[in-house]
Formats: structure tokens, C-alpha cells, sequence
């Protein structure tokens, strides 16, 4: 049984090294504080920015066998391959633009029998979704996009 993972490798470094930054000026403000309280609470976010580090690096949409596994930074969603209906590149409006779809950021929707799923993880430019898409529907067994120009009737030419 064949795993493979689809990700965005500059993305997800890209995030793990601002986490790194967070955990490490949160460590500097935490080892001038002077009370003990401050101290916990220092502990606490270096240890949730190194969390959010090491996870960053597990994002995207792993396929192995007949389950999707979509993991994204607070969540993991396993759904079954054969519920899997579409997949999408869609604007990302996730935490870094709240209210409106980014023009230049893009992120993948699965839609399934039940419902959709974003798959959070998986973030960049237009290009690298695409190619990440295409390859979820390839390892999943969905059918290829038609590539533009390619919607009209054939008795129309």
C-alpha cells in the first residue's frame, strides 16, 4: 500500500521558522521576567510556538490506500477515498486574511459526500496548488480537470 504526501514545502518552512522566531522571543522575554508567574507563562507560549513549529511540518493531505488523511494546524480529518467527489484550488481565507479570499494565496477544498473539507495546510501561489491538486486527484482516483479550451462540444468545432 503506497503513502503519499502532498504538501507545500516553502509554506510549511516558511511558517515552521516564524514559530521558531516566536518560541525563541518568547524565550528571551521569558528569561528577563522576573516573577514566577511570568515565567510559567512564558514556558507556555515557547511551548506552544515549538508546537505549531513541529506541526507545520506535517501539514497537507497524505492518500494511503482507501483513506485521505487532511492535516491541518489544529486538525486532523481522515475521510474515505471513495467519498472523495472534488477537488479544488480555492482562495485562502483563513487566518491571515479573515473576511475576503486572497488573490495570491491559494489552498485546496476536498468535497465529499458529506460536506467540504479545506485543507489549510496546503498553502501557496496559484502554480503550486494547482500541481498539488492535480495530484490529489491522480493518487485518489478522480478525474483530471479539463484543461482550458477544452469545455466546448466536439460537434460544435
Amino acid at each position: 500500500m503506497t503513502r503519499v504526501r502532498i504538501h507545500t514545502p516553502v509554506s510549511q518552512a516558511v511558517a515552521a521558522g516564524a514559530w521558531v522566531v516566536a518560541a525563541l522571543a518568547a524565550l528571551g522575554g521569558t528569561s528577563e521576567a522576573g516573577s514566577s508567574g511570568s515565567v510559567v507563562v512564558g514556558a507556555t507560549v515557547v511551548t506552544a510556538c515549538v508546537a505549531f513549529a513541529l506541526r507545520s511540518l506535517v501539514l497537507g493531505v497524505v492518500i494511503q490506500g482507501n483513506r485521505v488523511v487532511v492535516r491541518s494546524w489544529l486538525r486532523t480529518r481522515t475521510l474515505p477515498a471513495a467519498s472523495l467527489r472534488r477537488v479544488d484550488p480555492v482562495g485562502y481565507d483563513g487566518l491571515w486574511v479573515r473576511g475576503s479570499e486572497s488573490r495570491v494565496l491559494r489552498t485546496l477544498r476536498l468535497t465529499t459526500d458529506t460536506g467540504e473539507v479545506t485543507a489549510w495546510g496546503v498553502l501557496g501561489r496559484h502554480a503550486v496548488v494547482d500541481r498539488c491538486a492535480r495530484q490529489v486527484r491522480q493518487h485518489a482516483g478522480l478525474p483530471a480537470r479539463r484543461a482550458a479550451g477544452q469545455h466546448r462540444r466536439p460537434d460544435r468545432d
